[in-house]
């Protein structure tokens, strides 16, 4: 029967942790853009709710100064839901632009990537 040495450590030591990289510049650049892009695809909400919320009001002044019941409010409404329309059209455009030139140069980098191993050999 051996028993284990009092001063033996139960555990092996740890091993030392990876280095971590800091983040390329190329990295950093779309991690903003995706930020951007998260961030103005949550605002269209409230994009389209101002916008109906504002032609309303425009409405409402325009009824009041010009005695025309409630035309100019319908009106309002119908003009700043178009213009609510409109803003997250225009949203989504961008995005898929955006998506579009990322997905290109992602695969520009593969192709640069490919050729060099290539001509590596």
């Amino acid at each position: 029967m051996s028993a284990a040495a009092p001063d033996a450590p139960s555990n092996p030591p740890a091993a030392a942790p990876a280095p971590v990289n800091p983040p390329t510049r190329g990295e950093r650049e779309a991690d903003r853009r995706k930020t951007y892009a998260g961030l103005r695809m949550s605002a269209v909400g409230m994009e389209l709710g101002l916008s109906v919320v504002v032609g309303y009001g425009l409405g409402w002044f325009v009824d009041t100064k010009a005695g025309t019941g409630p035309w100019g409010g319908i009106v309002g409404i119908a003009l700043g839901f178009t213009a609510g329309i409109r803003s997250i059209l225009r949203t989504v455009k961008l995005a898929e632009r955006a998506e579009a030139a990322a997905e290109e140069a992602g695969q520009r980098a593969k192709q640069q990537a490919a050729d060099e191993r290539r001509f590596d050999r």
